[in-house]
């Protein structure tokens, strides 16, 4: 697990692992292969190994 504390408009690196976003606070917006998916504190989001985010 790693934790990561963002300021708007962080991008993440590109990792050779499947990963499991949780927001704990605050919104974001992740993009997945091209879509948007807003989030709130409490959701999640699974980044499939060969997904481009």
């Amino acid at each position: 697990m790693t934790v990561v504390e963002c300021k708007p408009g962080w991008e993440g690196k590109e990792n050779a692992y499947e990963e499991v976003y949780l927001l704990i606070e605050s919104e974001a917006t992740v993009t997945v292969e091209d879509e948007s998916v807003e989030m709130n504190p409490g959701d999640a989001i699974r980044i499939p190994l060969d997904a481009t985010h």
